[in-house]
């Protein structure tokens, strides 16, 4: 708050939690430190809500420290710990990572383009959360990748030709597959085949044609195929 002062930038932030207990504390929290520090700068909005559910808008940076203790780890804490916080502020389920798949998994469409997602984490976490974000950074250049290659299909049906496009892995439009209810597909004209399921080789190709192929390092190249004629 004292750099955005100095600067002349005002802050707008929301607050938000599924306790109204919590939500309540922080309320006062911040009456408090803006009487002692005298700060008038910025404005808090405050949202009762399970994450994202009652939230609209789209933030430059979301901030989260969701519970993150595994639960069989709960009963081993020190007192202070296990026996001043609710159950449900330490709880982060099984393995300690259920609340940041969810908030990962749905952040993106709360974030502005370039906004940042952080998180406070446990001691020993630090790779598990980033595996999860690097995936779900991944997957969404999939999605991109995919609605490209269904425009350039699109683009060849309207000039006339028939196509047959194959891409990348499986389909993972909707959560429940059709077919696993013997229904037909629900998406036939988004639901690309993968192409190493029609026999092509992706690597064998890249090597061929000399392409600059780097999978790991966070990077990664999708590929797809639309035939034509």
């Amino acid at each position: 708050m004292h750099y955005a002062e100095q600067e002349g930038i005002f802050i707008e932030g929301t607050g938000v939690d599924f306790s109204e207990q919590a939500l309540m504390v922080a309320q006062k929290n911040e009456k408090h430190l803006r009487s002692t520090k005298k700060d008038e700068n910025g404005k808090v909005n405050w949202i009762l809500s399970d994450l994202f559910e009652n939230v609209s808008e789209t933030y430059d940076m979301i901030l989260s420290n969701p519970p993150y203790i595994r639960t069989a780890e709960i009963e081993k804490l020190q007192d202070e710990v296990k026996l001043h916080d609710p159950f449900s502020a330490l709880d982060g389920k099984e393995d300690g990572l259920y609340f940041y798949r969810k908030i990962v998994t749905d952040a993106k469409q709360f974030l502005k383009t370039g906004g940042i997602l952080a998180f406070e984490i446990g001691y020993d976490q630090g790779k598990e959360v980033s595996d999860l974000m690097n995936m779900e950074e991944m997957l969404a250049t999939r999605d991109a990748h995919e609605e490209l290659t269904t425009k350039v299909a699109e683009y060849l049906k309207g000039e006339g030709f028939c196509t047959f496009t194959l891409s990348t892995e499986s389909c993972d439009i909707c959560k429940e597959c059709a077919y696993l209810k013997g229904e037909p597909c629900r998406h036939p004209e988004r639901m690309h085949p993968c192409l190493e399921s029609h026999g092509v080789v992706v690597s064998e190709i890249v090597e061929q044609k000399q392409m600059e192929y780097n999978l790991g390092g966070n990077t990664i190249l999708w590929f797809s195929m639309v035939l034509f004629r």
